[in-house]
């Protein structure tokens, strides 16, 4: 299934699990599609029924497949990512993009599916967070960080990649000139 980038992504208030706002026309969010796009604060991703929650679980064992090393298991991602997100300061203002597939015959909400399973898994996902940076002239501007940008594998070349980080460019939109971009 190809997604339809044509249209802005639709995506779940910040810090909540719900799904996305659904859409008739295709996008990750419309209740019959397969897939779910949300996003989610750093707060949210370190109380307990966040930090703990599938989700979190889901995105670190994707960035250890995605981005394997020697070492590196979802349960080392999972703790070097709990300390990093602990260690960042307020102004940061991270937050994670995620698509997440609904396995078949599931309603898509969070919580034990058939087999004990999440009804749905993380596919893709993105972080960011904010940064101030000095331009060429000297003047100081906050912009918008992009990290661990990563798609499952097995479902790449349906456009998740491009959805995540669209996900993320909203924060420069919906920023009201506030955060900028820089590359």
């Amino acid at each position: 299934m190809q997604i339809n980038m044509d249209h802005p992504i639709p995506t779940a208030p910040a810090a909540t699990l719900s799904p996305a706002k659904t859409r008739a026309d295709g996008c990750p969010g419309h209740a019959s599609n397969e897939f779910e796009a949300l996003t989610l604060t750093a707060a949210s991703l370190l109380s307990p029924a966040g930090g703990e929650g599938s989700v979190f679980k889901d995105c670190c064992t994707l960035w250890s497949q995605v981005f394997a090393k020697p070492g590196r298991t979802p349960g080392t991602v999972a703790q070097s990512t709990r300390q990093d997100l602990q260690q960042q300061s307020e102004a940061q203002e991270e937050e994670w993009h995620v698509i997440l597939k609904k396995k078949k015959g599931t309603a898509g909400s969070h919580g034990p599916g058939d087999g004990g399973e999440p009804p749905r898994r993380a596919v893709a996902a993105a972080r960011s967070f904010l940064r101030t940076v000095r331009d060429g002239s000297g003047v100081q501007r906050v912009v918008l960080g992009l990290a661990h940008v990563a798609s499952d594998p097995a479902e790449r070349g349906k456009g998740l990649g491009v959805a995540v980080v669209k996900l993320a460019a909203r924060r420069v939109d919906d920023s009201g000139g506030r955060i900028g971009v820089a590359l």
